[in-house]
């Protein structure tokens, strides 16, 4: 996984939102490749530039602040109480519709309990369900959207949705975030 972002008051809610993977881009005539700070990085452009942050990190923010249009600073009130990677490190290729390839989702399948044990989350969104298929077996089970990982005498809950790409609105992913995280996302 990148590094993660890391909200200064995630302690609070201890949820991570994790993203599928990240692509390479153009600017300025040169292609660029995500650094191992993409998600950190990302954030704070989004908080920096929010609502001109892109599709996804627009769609993201509204959902955890529960709001169409939140202000700057509850954009950054709630990124602040979360953590933020991707499950894929590195680029899967230029543009925005490349898919990981099946060594991308071995790799990313053998560092995802490692690297998330570090953060140890109570909870986790996994925005797509194709990257829910392809993570480690979890070892509590709910429903197929519903798991979780034991991490010592920790519990990790997963709730898999689809992906913002495949249709996920913002209100349907608040709906979620919203339903255990009401009170530690607000001001």
């Amino acid at each position: 996984m990148f590094h993660p972002w890391i909200g200064s008051k995630y302690d609070a809610t201890r949820l991570l939102i994790l993203g599928e993977s990240a692509y390479s881009w153009w600017e300025h005539d040169e292609e660029r490749h995500p650094s191992p700070q993409h998600s950190t990085r990302m954030v704070k452009w989004t908080v920096d530039t929010f609502p001109n942050c892109g599709r996804f990190f627009t769609m993201l923010t509204r959902a955890l602040a529960n709001e169409q249009n939140p202000t700057q600073d509850r954009a950054r009130s709630v990124w602040d109480r979360i953590a933020f990677t991707n499950y894929v490190s590195g680029t899967v290729g230029e543009g925005s519709r490349v898919r990981p390839t099946a060594e991308m989702w071995a790799a990313a399948k053998q560092d995802f309990l490692p690297q998330v044990s570090k953060l140890n989350p109570r909870r986790i969104i996994i925005l797509g369900t194709t990257m829910w298929g392809k993570m480690p077996d979890a070892n509590i089970y709910i429903t197929d959207e519903v798991q979780g990982y034991r991490n010592g005498d920790n519990i990790m809950m997963c709730c898999a949705v689809s992906h913002p790409a495949g249709g996920l609105s913002w209100r349907k992913l608040a709906s979620v975030i919203q339903f255990t995280y009401e009170r530690e996302l607000a001001d």
